[in-house]
């Protein structure tokens, strides 16, 4: 017996944890918060092991050096949920992958909002949020100095459909796109997009819950779940 939980959307996720872990079972958790906010495994206490899938630096550092295989040495990150760790990650990570060749990423964002989720909350509504999206990347496009970068690495999938829109409504030709999150929309577009491990991360926290001595969950409290590139365009 054990307990798997998701702290996706959960504003205060060591309060939840501390309340499971009376149970003295194996919890496996998917951990959407810092890394260094992650309770500790303390001695008597349950087996407990966390999974990240998308705070860390490796998504940005794969589509960083996928760009500069391609023979980029400059880019754009457009981030219109900048107020959050997994987007100033990403942007850390692309940093690092164009450091050796001597490359440059401009950065494009908003630190006013944390993810669309919060987005939609503050505007009342999907298509209030959209609006404000759209108000914000169109910010970023007015930008001349953007159009001069021949690479651009949006955040996620929702702000790229949108930016995509926003190129066509004003006659703009397309750019090299990168993004993240590989959703149904970056298949139908045609862009590249950085899959998160989802079906592994599962796999995971069942392994830890039928065998939660594993070295490996007892080495590093909070596990990284590298995901891959998926090319389309």
């Amino acid at each position: 017996m054990g307990c798997i939980v998701s702290t996706w959307l959960v504003l205060r996720p060591r309060v939840l944890l501390s309340s499971l872990r009376g149970a003295s079972v194996p919890i496996a958790v998917w951990w959407e918060h810092p890394r260094a906010e992650f309770p500790t495994r303390g001695p008597g206490g349950a087996p407990i092991a966390g999974f990240d899938l998308s705070f860390g630096k490796s998504p940005g550092l794969a589509v960083g050096r996928r760009l500069v295989a391609e023979g980029f040495r400059e880019a754009a990150y457009l981030s219109p949920y900048h107020d959050n760790d997994w987007s100033r990650a990403r942007l850390l990570g692309l940093r690092e992958a164009f450091r050796p060749m001597g490359g440059e990423i401009h950065e494009y964002v908003d630190e006013r909002f944390q993810s669309h989720w919060q987005l939609e909350q503050e505007s009342g509504s999907i298509a209030g949020a959209r609006r404000r999206l759209r108000r914000i990347l169109a910010g970023f496009l007015a930008d001349p100095g953007l159009g001069r970068i021949p690479a651009w690495v949006v955040v996620n999938d929702i702000a790229t459909v949108e930016i995509l829109d926003l190129l066509r409504e004003s006659g703009r030709d397309r750019p090299r796109l990168v993004s993240f999150d590989s959703a149904s929309a970056s298949e139908s577009l045609r862009f590249d997009s950085f899959e998160f491990h989802t079906d592994g991360m599962v796999r995971r926290m069942f392994h830890h819950v039928f065998h939660p001595d594993d070295r490996a969950t007892a080495r590093e409290p909070v596990l990284e779940m590298v995901g891959r590139l998926v090319l389309r365009s």
